[in-house]
């Protein structure tokens, strides 16, 4: 019998610990785990939103994100930052003036229009 000290890419549980992983870096930042929905984060204004290895950074403060980056990059994790967010997971994502924002699933009302 083996048993293993590390995860290894590929095996059944590596979701989980990745989760647990993030999960328990972003409790030492200073996030809090929504009651309602576990894959999404507070911090003061700040929202992280999380799925599976995509996430994203909201808030008014542009220092709280970058704030948030630094402590992300600190613990060792290496991400990707690519700027403002035009689409994600399927909705599409406009800003407008004064802070407003429009989502959309546009290519989700096409298809079930054709179908």
């Amino acid at each position: 019998m083996l048993k293993m000290f590390r995860n290894i890419y590929g095996q059944k549980q590596a979701g989980r610990v990745w989760n647990k992983y993030l999960h328990n870096i972003l409790l030492k930042l200073g996030f809090v785990q929504s009651e309602v929905d576990e894959c999404v984060y507070f911090r003061n204004g700040l929202i992280y939103l999380l799925y599976t290895d995509d996430s994203i950074l909201a808030s008014r403060d542009e220092s709280e994100i970058r704030q948030a980056i630094e402590g992300i990059q600190n613990s060792g994790l290496k991400i990707t930052i690519e700027g403002s967010v035009t689409d994600f997971l399927g909705v599409h994502i406009e800003k407008f003036e004064r802070g407003k924002v429009k989502m959309s699933q546009p290519q989700l009302a096409n298809q079930i229009c054709r179908d």
